[in-house]
């Protein structure tokens, strides 16, 4: 992952875990629902590789020239399908 994929990446899941998760739900709501948004393993944990998993297949999906990168507009439809993903 380059580093500008993870700069997106470290700033999308920063935004779900201290702006859009705690304000959408409940204090004991918020924890399942960042839970249902990535793939979990059998015992229901979420691992930091599944977490980085999901924000690079949501990046991919808004990177429609394959380069690696993400303009204004592209990163804000990014940051919006991650926020409606945790229910935001």
């Amino acid at each position: 992952m380059t580093n500008l994929n993870k700069f997106f990446a470290g700033a999308a899941f920063a935004a779900l875990a201290l702006g859009v998760l705690p304000s959408m739900a409940g204090d004991d709501d918020y924890p399942n629902i960042f839970v249902k948004m990535c793939a979990t393993s059998p015992d229901g944990m979420v691992t930091k590789a599944k977490v980085m998993q999901t924000v690079e297949r949501v990046f991919d999906k808004h990177d429609a020239d394959k380069r690696g990168k993400l303009n204004k507009k592209q990163a804000e439809f990014f940051a919006k399908e991650l926020s409606k993903m945790s229910g935001g």
